[in-house]
């Protein structure tokens, strides 16, 4: 079996996943439940009991799919400011031995670092030395050692790794150094733009509070004000946020949101997180279910397509409709109506639009689909 690193999806899960991340956790854990009698709480879990601890502020679990098949699970925490824990790291069996588990390591160091966290946190019980000997290959060592409230007479060893200062972004570089021209080609607004306006404002009527995410030089942001929102303007790149004009401008990365919780009653991120590594996608995700309020709406806009590709200095993800409807499921959003949106330059990818409300919310009806 060979694995098709573009075809591998990292996301939050919801509670229709439960059943399958419970099922996939125990197969995991079979082999050393088995040989050491433990994990019995691996096996007492229920789909009630991960609902109620897979919310922010508890647990995030997030589900590892390759080409749509859940290959593979992991649980985080990090309301320490200093550290992220990793917690029931599991891969299915018939994929173990791939890599799979590695990628899902690295992927979380990379989340810890966006976080500002200094280090990355887990328990590895002494029953289980090879769970040890792999963590130990990656860096990490024993800090302390705790006895199991479940199996008195075992114990497991807490370890850590520091994470590395993350590079410097050279998307966010590059655009610091094309925004003047990058606002001269762009200033003029598109069909498709008056086409989501329209659908973002009958699920959220002016006015509310709109966070523009990925500004860029503010032509959205004009456009949404001008239809009666309180906009905030945010971007990574302060060379974008000059050219936006007066009003609130937040400089920021989508992956680390430096605004409270349910501050929001609406987020536009038009043609922005297609910037984020396929990997982190997840991490913005989780940061938008975050800033808005329940029962809130997301414009979301990405290329379809597969993997990633560099252009002209910058990174572009892509993503198969499917992909980024489990997305948006798992961060905690309801589609309302989502459709693929051809591009109007000569063999430029379509794109993936959707308006969402933030979870709970009742709704009258289903997802429609629209077709152009």
């Amino acid at each position: 079996m060979e694995i098709d690193y573009d075809a591998l999806l990292l996301r939050a899960t919801a509670p229709a996943d439960a059943e399958t991340v419970i099922t996939l956790t125990q197969r995991a854990f079979e082999q050393n439940h088995a040989e050491t009698g433990l994990y019995s709480y691996v096996y007492a879990e229920t789909p009630q009991a991960l609902a109620e601890s897979n919310v922010p502020g508890g647990w995030r679990v997030l589900l590892l799919e390759h080409a749509g098949t859940p290959v593979g699970c992991v649980r985080l925490r990090w309301e320490n400011p200093r550290r992220l824990v990793l917690g029931r790291l599991a891969i299915d069996p018939e994929w173990q031995g791939l890599g799979l588990g590695r990628w899902i390591i690295a992927a979380v160091e990379q989340f810890a670092a966006r976080w500002g966290r200094e280090w990355v946190g887990l328990g590895v019980l002494d029953a289980s030395p090879r769970n040890r000997a792999l963590y130990e290959q990656l860096g990490y060592e024993e800090f302390a050692r705790q006895e199991m409230s479940s199996a008195p007479g075992n114990f497991y060893a807490l370890m850590r790794k520091r994470v590395p200062p993350q590079p410097i972004n050279q998307t966010t570089v590059r655009y610091e150094q094309i925004a003047a021209d990058y606002a001269a080609r762009h200033s003029a607004l598109r069909a498709w733009a008056r086409l989501a306006l329209a659908a973002f404002t009958q699920a959220l009527p002016a006015p509310a509070r709109v966070l523009d995410l990925g500004c860029g030089p503010g032509r959205d942001t004009r456009m949404l004000r001008a239809a009666g929102y309180t906009v905030v303007a945010c971007d990574a790149t302060w060379a974008m946020l000059a050219l936006v004009g007066a009003g609130p401008r937040v400089q920021a990365d989508s992956r680390a949101l430096p605004f409270g919780s349910a501050t929001f009653d609406g987020v536009w991120a038009s043609a922005t997180l297609l910037h984020l590594p396929r990997t982190e996608l997840v991490l913005a995700m989780l940061e938008l279910e975050r800033v808005l309020r329940p029962g809130g709406v997301l414009f979301l806009s990405l290329k379809v397509g597969h993997g990633e590709q560099a252009n002209d200095g910058r990174l572009f993800a892509f993503y198969q409709p499917a992909e980024l409807l489990r997305h948006l499921g798992g961060a905690g959003f309801t589609p309302l109506e989502h459709w693929v949106q051809p591009d109007e330059r000569p063999n430029a990818p379509d794109w993936f639009m959707a308006v969402a409300r933030r979870s709970p919310v009742q709704l009258e009806q289903p997802a429609a689909e629209r077709t152009t």
